[in-house]
C-alpha cells in the first residue's frame, strides 16, 4: 500500500514537472519565474497556467552559504544549471540569486544589509560565490527595481529540459514613486517586448 502511494506521488510529481516546463506546444509559449525579497514567488507557463513558488528559511550549503536564507522551491526544474546571479549597483554587489540543487532545485535570495533589515532576504551577502557567476547591474522594472534575466546554456538558472527558455524577474527593490513609475513602466514593457520579439538576442552579460 505504501509502495503504491509512493508510486502515485512520483507520477504526480513527474506530471507537474512536465506541465510546468515542457507543456509548451503552442507557438510563442513562455515560462516566467518571478521572485522578490519577501517570499513572493510564481511560475507562469503561458500554456499550463500559474503556480505559486513556496518559500522558506533554509541553510545554503553552497560556497560561503549562510543559515536562514530565503529559499524558493523551484518545483524540480529538469536540467537546472547551478550558479550565482549577482545584482550590482554601481558595480557593487547588493543581491545574489543562487541556483542550487538543494531539494531538487532551489533559488536562494541574498540581499545586503546597507539599508537595514526590511525584507526576508536581508541577511547579508554569502561569504563566497560559485564558480559559475553572472554579474548584472540593477535596472528599473515594472515591479520596482531588479533584473529581467533570460539565461542561455550553461548560465545560472538555465533549464536544459524546458521546451522554451525560462525568463526570470528578480525584484530587488521597492516600487518607484508614481512620478517615476510613469516613466519606468512603459520603458520596461518596451524592453520585454523587444526581447521577446528578438529570440536570438543575447540577454545578459557574463563576467
Amino acid at each position: 500500500m505504501a509502495t503504491n502511494r509512493i508510486f502515485r506521488g512520483a507520477l504526480l510529481s513527474a506530471a507537474l514537472i512536465t506541465a510546468l516546463f515542457c507543456a509548451n506546444t503552442a507557438r510563442g509559449a513562455t515560462i516566467t519565474i518571478t521572485v522578490d525579497e519577501n517570499g513572493n514567488g510564481s511560475l507562469v507557463n503561458s500554456v499550463a497556467g500559474t503556480y505559486i513558488l513556496t518559500s522558506s528559511s533554509q541553510t545554503d550549503t553552497g560556497p560561503g552559504g549562510k543559515t536562514g536564507v530565503l529559499a524558493y522551491n523551484m518545483l524540480n526544474p529538469p536540467g537546472l544549471v547551478l550558479g550565482d546571479v549577482v545584482i550590482t549597483e554601481g558595480g557593487i554587489a547588493t543581491d545574489v540569486l543562487r541556483f542550487s540543487s538543494f531539494g531538487g532545485g532551489t533559488l536562494f535570495f541574498y540581499s545586503d544589509l546597507d539599508g537595514g533589515i526590511d525584507s526576508l532576504a536581508d541577511i547579508g551577502m554569502p561569504d563566497a560565490f560559485n564558480t559559475n557567476v553572472v554579474r548584472l547591474e540593477e535596472v528599473a522594472i515594472p515591479q520596482g527595481f531588479g533584473l529581467l534575466y533570460t539565461p542561455t546554456a550553461d548560465q545560472p538558472g538555465f533549464v536544459a529540459g524546458a521546451a522554451f527558455p525560462v525568463d526570470y524577474v528578480f525584484v530587488s527593490g521597492t516600487v518607484p514613486e508614481p512620478a517615476s513609475a510613469f516613466l519606468v513602466f512603459p520603458a520596461a514593457a518596451l524592453v520585454l517586448w523587444y526581447r521577446r520579439s528578438r529570440p536570438g538576442l543575447a540577454p545578459v552579460r557574463q563576467s
